[in-house]
Order: structure tokens, then C-alpha cells, then sequence
């Protein structure tokens, strides 16, 4: 099963989404959190340390992993019925998107680059869909603002992640978007939420 969580900064998607993990993880089940931050400056690393906080105040056990690229290698990670929370698919395109930029790489400029990472990011949501997990992925709301005009990394990036929300909220059989802690559902399967209702 396939959740998507969207929403604006501080729209408390993430507590949203953690809060969908405790709802849909078994006994005998894990909860793994898959964290794609790059820790790329101080404030990145506060925020990182306050979930890391939090996690360890609830009730479940999370297992955290560490995934900034390449989501395709946790493939084999998890087992039927586990619970992975991916966490933010905004940071993990980010990271892929832009590696190499500190060395003075502008990959993204390539259409083939880009279709690259799409593909990428794609099967490797897949792949995890094929382990039989519940996944839930977080995602940042930035198409409130008109796409940038100049077609520079940020343009880039920009019509990436709509693609790839597009591609994903077809797949998934929950999406919604977080507004103030309140979610708003944009796609619900009812049989699901029928099932999940009655346990």
C-alpha cells in the first residue's frame, strides 16, 4: 500500500505521516523511517535531531535509516507488513538532483540526467511496493508560486517534483495534503479505509 503525504513547511505533514505509521503498523511488524536529509547546514540538523527526538518518544519502535540517494538500495531491507515512512521525497530529489554542485556540477541541465533520476526515484518506490510494505511518503507542497521563468536548476527541479508527485498520487491508494495539522484528502480508497476502520 502506497500513502502520500503532502503539504507546506511547518504544515505538521511529518507528524501527520508518523502519525499514519502508528495507525497501520502490526505486531510483529517494524517501523522504519527513512530519512533523506543531507544535513547540509545547522538548521537542517536541528530539525533532523528535533524528529530524532520525537521517534524516540513514541510509542513505537522506529528503526532509522539513513538514505540521502538512491532509494533502490533499501529494496531488501524490509519484510511483508513492515511500515516505511520516507521522509522527504523533496530532500531525496534534492540530493539527486543536485550532487556535485559544491564542485561546480550542473548534471541537471541534461535531459537525460534528469530523466535519470525520475526513473530512478521511481523504481525504487517500486521496488519497495514489491516487498509488500506499507509506504508513506512525505512530499513538500511548492507549486503555489508560478514556475521560475529562467530554466536554471530551481526550474529544473520544480517540474521534477510535480512529475513526480503526479506519478506517485496515481499509484497511491491515499494522498492528501496537510493544511495547519489538518489533512485534506485528495484520493482515499475506500475499500482500504473501510478495512483499516474495522480492526
Amino acid at each position: 500500500m502506497l500513502i502520500f503525504v503532502t503539504g507546506g513547511v511547518r504544515s505538521g505533514k511529518s507528524t501527520f505521516a508518523e502519525q499514519v505509521v502508528s495507525r497501520y503498523v502490526l505486531e510483529d511488524h517494524k517501523a522504519y523511517y527513512v530519512a533523506t536529509s543531507a544535513h547540509i547546514d545547522q538548521e537542517m540538523r536541528r530539525r533532523v535531531q528535533k524528529h530524532r527526538d520525537d521517534r524516540e518518544r513514541d510509542s513505537l519502535n522506529w528503526t532509522t535509516i539513513e538514505q540521502p540517494r538512491n532509494l533502490h538500495e533499501l529494496a531488501g531491507e524490509f519484510q511483508f507488513g513492515d511500515v516505511v515512512l520516507l521522509d522527504c521525497l523533496t530532500n531525496l530529489l534534492n540530493n539527486e538532483l543536485f550532487e556535485g554542485w559544491d564542485m561546480n556540477a550542473n548534471n541537471w541541465i541534461f535531459r537525460s540526467f534528469r530523466k535519470n533520476i525520475y526513473d530512478n526515484i521511481l523504481k525504487g518506490i517500486n521496488e519497495l511496493m514489491e516487498a509488500d510494505v506499507t509506504l508513506v511518503i512525505v512530499s513538500n507542497e511548492v507549486f503555489f508560486d508560478p514556475l521560475p521563468v529562467n530554466e536554471d536548476g530551481t526550474y529544473y527541479y520544480v517540474e521534477l517534483l510535480g512529475k513526480l508527485h503526479q506519478a506517485i498520487v496515481e499509484k497511491a491508494e491515499i494522498a492528501c495534503l496537510v493544511e495547519n495539522g489538518t489533512p485534506i484528502f485528495m484520493k482515499r480508497s475506500i475499500t482500504h479505509a473501510d478495512r483499516t476502520a474495522n480492526r
